[in-house]
């Protein structure tokens, strides 16, 4: 294939143009954010905030537009070894059609976040993954009943269609038509100078430290700093704090841990009566709920239901150094602790009822 440098850097160059696309949805999305939290005189107060504002808000938006463009990126660097121009022109091809669906795929979860922080006055976080517990016919439903989906999915069609109309203008921009730097050589030079680029914007980064929630401190208002990651950066810390969080046991391993064999060593052990067949959800409810053996009354119980308070904080506890159980500690240490639990209909109110209604 002639130019092969040429061709690899028009390609780059289209790419950073489409890259520039995403660079516009955050942007569009961050003033909106900004418009609905923020009043004009608030950020007229903190205008000496607003370039470390833009400088780091364009790195997450960087940051996460370079992942976005990552497969189209490893595509591009096997350009040189290309033998046909055919090639080239297919692989402009898929960077229109994969723009056009991943930048779809952008809005549907920016639009999202709006939707999300007009319900709970905050940006994504653990708590939107709570929708995805109720299973795929109550997500729909919700989604349908709650919010203007059918428009909302207009809009991200229109924004897809229109994605792939500029894409017929970006794959059009040519760099320069010269053969002499068209060499294999100076075209791997080229590649290994694209993936230098692509590693530093995926770090978001060129010191030893890599972008971190640290950035989001540009300022003295919390507003204004709420406003300066995007949605898909508070999308994936939501989503790593909820896998640390959640880590769930199975039964066998929490049986285990207690030194018990199966469930009905441990109904044993706690002297109920035994329950019949293998059905574990009914021997666990008789195990919880039912009277012990000589005792005419119900037990006494009392059941300390922590409201936003996530489990992975009880492991940050260092006892004197740092000590965040206080009065808890002999609670958990003696007491009976439900380690991972679902709120009822995702309220407080509503599984206070029901523990009440079974005790």
């Amino acid at each position: 294939m002639k130019n092969t440098t040429i061709s690899l850097l028009t390609l780059y160059m289209q790419l950073w143009l489409y890259q520039l696309l995403g660079i516009a949805i955050f942007a569009v999305a961050r003033v909106a954010h900004l418009a609905n939290t923020v009043s004009a005189d608030t950020l007229l107060q903190h205008s000496d905030s607003l370039p470390l504002f833009l400088w780091n808000a364009w790195r997450f938006d960087a940051q996460a537009i370079t992942y976005i463009s990552l497969p189209m990126i490893v595509a591009l660097l096997a350009v040189p070894f290309f033998k046909r121009q055919q090639a080239v022109e297919r692989l402009k091809g898929a960077m229109r059609w994969y723009f056009a669906v991943m930048y779809a795929i952008l809005s549907a979860i920016v639009c999202a976040e709006f939707f999300f922080f007009d319900n709970f006055s905050s940006r994504y976080n653990v708590v939107f993954f709570d929708f995805f517990d109720e299973g795929p016919i109550g997500l729909l439903q919700t989604m349908v009943q709650d919010y203007p989906v059918f428009r909302i999915l207009a809009a991200i069609l229109f924004i897809a269609f229109l994605i792939f109309c500029v894409g017929r203008y970006i794959g059009r921009v040519v760099i320069g038509r010269r053969g002499s730097v068209g060499n294999l050589a100076s075209a791997i030079v080229v590649c290994l100078l694209i993936a230098g680029l692509t590693f530093v914007f995926m770090r978001g980064s060129v010191t030893r430290y890599t972008l971190q929630v640290e950035a989001f401190m540009v300022s003295t208002d919390d507003n204004i700093n709420q406003a300066v990651p995007n949605a898909i950066y508070l999308l994936k810390k939501a989503y790593k704090e909820r896998k640390n969080s959640f880590m769930l046991q199975s039964d066998e391993h929490l049986l285990r841990k207690a030194g018990f064999a199966n469930i009905d060593e441990a109904i044993e052990a706690a002297a109920l009566a035994p329950v019949v067949g293998n059905d574990n959800r009914e021997k666990v409810a008789n195990a919880i709920f039912d009277k012990a053996k000589g005792v005419e009354k119900s037990p006494n119980v009392v059941v300390i239901l922590n409201e936003s308070w996530s489990r992975f904080l009880l492991e940050m506890d260092k006892g004197e150094k740092l000590d965040l159980l206080c009065s808890l500690r002999k609670h958990i240490a003696e007491d009976l602790l439900f380690e991972n639990i679902q709120s009822v209909r995702n309220g407080t109110i509503y599984s206070i009822v029901l523990l009440s209604g079974k005790l």
